[in-house]
């Protein structure tokens, strides 16, 4: 500090008292006020700040004049200060307005969701001494959903308290539905014995007023029993039981409705048993240990789970909403009237409401199917007891949040912790501290054009952990190293990089110093506390994102096919990450763990690659594939089809000749998608690539031929082609090839690298090279058969020209042999169309026509023209194209 500093904060005192803002309940003081004045550009302003707070909003914020403000309260809580807060906990309070018995509430057509959230609220007075009830009523016309139509978040605490609580099966809510870890996309299944003793298996239950519960099971023929399903909250604790319908020998799923709300998502499980049988191995459930969160053998379930069963929970509908009431008896452990009572004590430090002491309700409301609907308040009844009587409230106040206030003696706030910085251009300037719009401060700082410190990660690690720390900072031009002064008795460490690794032996809190230099000498230094705790947390929030991630990804499994799934499955090896997880899981909760298991624990979970998600992140067209001669390899072509022992190369058998036939067989197209994962630390990694190759045949093949793929190291068929292998090729003979035949290889290999070709045995391509010579008289000898089958084909088709004219005239003859006037065989053609639409039959067509007169020859001939039993039947068509050309 420059030695002018004293008098200058000195005036600054005094100018505050003069100017009133003292008044206004902020005093700084100069003794234990000290200010830093010399900075690197955006380096982190140090000081301490000795002041004197009156009745502040916790919200208030405190600003540097350079663009950084802080709110004082969370500034005092940093800086460890000891204040007084207006209310208990230092929560907001509310300013209520606008008091009323009853109110509607209107939500209009608008884009989007609509849903409407409000805060209202009840207001008690006096000095209580003991509230009795506390009830009131919801009441509008919201159509039947999937999600209830009205929340109530008693005491504006972010939980859920009350929901619609009438449910409706009318409404299909298939979101709702959970199978928990079961892969209901499998094309096989194991079955299990259903018995006396439950299968259990742990589901998700979303927010709703009943459940219907159930599970995929077979009933053998003759079996008798009654199949009871059962409902367990996340606690294990019993809810609910009922018995599932009858069900049919090639099995079916099946479900029975249980009474039991749940506000928000939570676990849940559900179990399955045989009450009484007429004989053994009756009844089945199906079942896979692929995934794993059921066991047999009833709650809990075994540890770790032993496999996953179609059992499952689905949430029902919400009735269309017409009423709630919130009543001061509902089932729960405490009446309205003491959690009332609670909640004034811990808000307010007590029950003396001489100034007035709110009770906030927020209600959100929604209508998935009108434009604009509305919702009521009334009948709110709080009844409380005070010096003077009793007294009841019964209006409704709209709520708006107010700051509590904070008051301090003279406290030194610590600057460094408040983000403020300095600017990044070089140059004097004015540090200039507020409070609200009040400047309490000013002090003239100078910024430097040197390398600062500006952040460290991390700032909190555990005992014992490797922790890697890095530094930025504001510039990296002429480093030249950095020192590390760790403040554990440690020796100081000097790197060129700006990183470190150190491990902290014991837990606290330790001064981490990091100091940067550059070629010109000028070194600027900044300290960083750095807590060390025990490994405990990091266990949990490492268990807890390892968890959700592998969640995530399982879950998205589901929306992949079968080749997919197994893919994905295999190569980021999720039955081991479950396995170990769950391992961990145990292990963490083993109770007073040392300081060197819980290091332990943490050394497994960190060595578990666990994405974040992973996706389908490049495709390619279809496109046509053409190997080039060093894709095809000759020596594999020995053996396959016999030919062991044939000459290749050297004037027999080249790449020339696979490819000549290709050209002329075979058509290669080939396409791929890729999957990639995503980790925190890696970034986007290729996973493996599924081909889709397609064969076309050009001409017909009358002799068998070979695709073959060289192995390039992890290659999978999506199915048994049949596929041999031979050295590091496989081949497939055709008559094994699909249309579409699928692989896959790790990585993100391109088209161009892989080596496929398509060729006929040895012999096969043998024989066309010796056939070559032939080459001339053949195609001599196919002209002259060619002229041959031309003749033939054009004295056909003259005969059967003739054929059909000679029919079409002996037709035309019995026509008009049987109806004189043409009219009549359209009315009778018509009224047999007219008869069939309206459903009668061949006889009762006949049976009508014959008492109208017409004959058997008549009848007889139409009803077989219409049936198209003889000629074109076009009767029925002439009579159909004659009204359509009248239309």
């Amino acid at each position: 500090m420059e030695t002018g500093m004293g008098r200058f904060l000195l005036l600054v005192f005094i100018l505050l008292f003069v100017t009133g803002i003292g008044s206004c309940g902020v005093i700084v003081s100069e003794n234990g006020t000290s200010i830093r004045e010399v900075y690197g550009p955006a380096q982190t302003i140090e000081g301490v700040l000795n002041i004197s707070l009156s009745n502040i909003p916790t919200n208030e914020l405190l600003s540097d004049g350079f663009g950084h403000a802080i709110e004082i309260k969370k500034l005092l809580d940093l800086s460890e200060a000891e204040y007084e807060c207006s209310t208990q906990g230092c929560l907001p309070d509310y300013i209520p307005s606008n008091p009323q018995n009853s109110k509607t509430f209107l939500v209009e057509k608008e884009e989007g969701e609509r849903i409407l959230e409000v805060l209202e609220g009840a207001k008690l007075t006096g000095n209580i001494t003991e509230i009795s009830s506390f009830s009131f009523r919801i009441s509008g016309s919201l159509s039947p959903s999937c999600s209830s139509q009205i929340k109530v978040d008693l005491f504006a605490d972010g939980s859920i308290d009350f929901i619609n609580p009438e449910g409706t099966s009318d409404l299909p809510c298939q979101d709702k539905r959970s199978w928990g870890c079961f892969p209901t996309g499998l094309a096989s299944y194991e079955e299990y014995v259903l018995g006396p003793t439950s299968y259990c298996q742990k589901v998700e239950l979303m927010p709703s007023p009943a459940f219907e519960i159930g599970a995929w099971i077979k009933k053998e023929d003759g079996a008798s029993g009654d199949v009871i399903a059962e409902l367990y909250d996340s606690s294990g604790n019993f809810v609910e039981s009922c018995s599932l319908p009858d069900t049919t020998v090639q099995g079916e799923t099946v479900s029975c409705r249980v009474n039991y709300q749940v506000k928000e998502p939570t676990d849940g499980y559900v179990c399955v048993y045989l009450l009484g049988s007429s004989g053994s191995e009756n009844y089945k459930i199906r079942g896979t240990t692929q995934e794993k969160c059921g066991s047999w053998g009833g709650l809990p379930i075994q540890n770790p789970p032993t496999a996953a069963y179609s059992i499952f929970a689905q949430g029902v509908a919400f009735d269309p909403f017409k009423n709630l009431l919130v009543q001061n008896n509902y089932n729960g452990e405490k009446s309205l009237a003491e959690q009332v009572k609670d909640y004034l004590i811990s808000k307010y430090g007590g029950l003396d409401c001489a100034s007035g002491c709110i009770v906030p309700i927020r209600i959100i409301a929604e209508d998935p199917l009108k434009s604009e609907f509305s919702f009521s308040l009334d009948d709110l009844s709080v009844k409380y007891t005070k010096a003077e009587g009793i007294s009841e409230s019964t209006a409704f106040y709209d709520l708006e949040k107010s700051p509590a206030k904070v008051g301090s003696d003279f406290v030194q706030l610590d600057l460094s912790k408040a983000g403020f910085v300095a600017p990044t251009e070089i140059g004097n300037t004015t540090l200039e501290l507020k409070l609200g719009e009040a400047v309490i401060l000013t002090v003239p700082i100078r910024v430097v054009d040197v390398p600062v410190p500006k952040s460290l990660t991390p700032l909190a690690t555990a005992s014992h952990y490797p922790t890697n720390f890095t530094v930025e900072l504001t510039k990296y031009e002429n480093i030249t190293k950095y020192r590390w002064e760790f403040g554990d008795n440690t020796s100081a460490v000097e790197t060129t990089s700006s990183s470190i690794v150190h491990t902290y032996e014991k837990t606290g809190k330790y001064n981490l110093t990091v100091s940067a230099y550059n070629d010109y000498g000028f070194e600027v230094s900044k300290t960083f506390v750095i807590n060390v705790g025990l490994p405990q947390r990091e266990i949990d929030n490492l268990l807890e994102s390892l968890n959700k991630s592998l969640y995530k990804i399982k879950s998205r499994l589901d929306s992949y096919d079968l080749f997919f799934q197994r893919m994905l499955k295999e190569t980021l090896n999720l039955s081991s990450l479950e396995t170990e997880l769950e391992q961990a899981q145990i292990g963490n909760l083993k109770e007073n763990k040392t300081e060197e298991e819980m290091n332990s624990l943490l050394d497994r979970l960190l060595s578990l690659r666990v994405p974040l998600s992973v996706a389908k992140t490049k495709m390619a067209p279809l496109e046509e594939y053409y190997p080039s001669l060093y894709d095809i390899n000759l020596e594999i072509l020995k053996g396959i089809g016999g030919g062991a022992n044939s000459s290749i190369g050297n004037g027999s058998i080249s790449e020339e000749d696979v490819r000549e036939w290709m050209d002329e067989n075979v058509e290669l197209k080939i396409n791929f998608v890729e999957f990639s994962a995503y980790f925190e630390d890696e970034g986007e990694v290729p996973l493996f690539r599924k081909y889709n190759l397609k064969l076309f045949e050009k001409k017909d093949i009358p002799y068998d031929y070979y695709l073959v793929i060289k192995d390039v190291g992890g290659l999978k068929f999506e199915k048994n082609y049949k596929q041999e292998k031979k050295g590091e090729y496989f081949y497939i003979p055709s008559s094994e090839l699909d249309r579409v035949l699928g692989f896959s290889i790790p990585g993100s290999m391109e088209i161009e690298e892989l080596s496929i070709f398509v060729s006929p045995s040895v012999e096969v391509l043998q024989s066309r090279i010796s056939e070559g010579s032939d080459l001339g008289r053949d195609e001599e000898n196919s002209s002259m058969d060619y002229r041959y089958v031309v003749i033939v084909a054009l004295l056909i088709l003259i005969g059967v020209a003739i054929y059909l004219i000679w029919a079409h005239i002996k037709k035309r003859l019995e026509e008009r042999n049987l109806f004189k006037n043409r009219n009549n065989l359209y009315n009778l053609v018509h009224y047999i169309y007219q008869s069939k639409k309206k459903g009668y039959n061949d006889s009762t067509i006949r049976r009508n026509l014959r008492r109208s007169g017409w004959t058997k020859a008549q009848i007889d001939y139409v009803m077989r023209e219409y049936s198209g039993k003889k000629g074109s039947g076009g009767i029925l068509s002439k009579l159909l194209q004659g009204k359509q050309r009248r239309k």
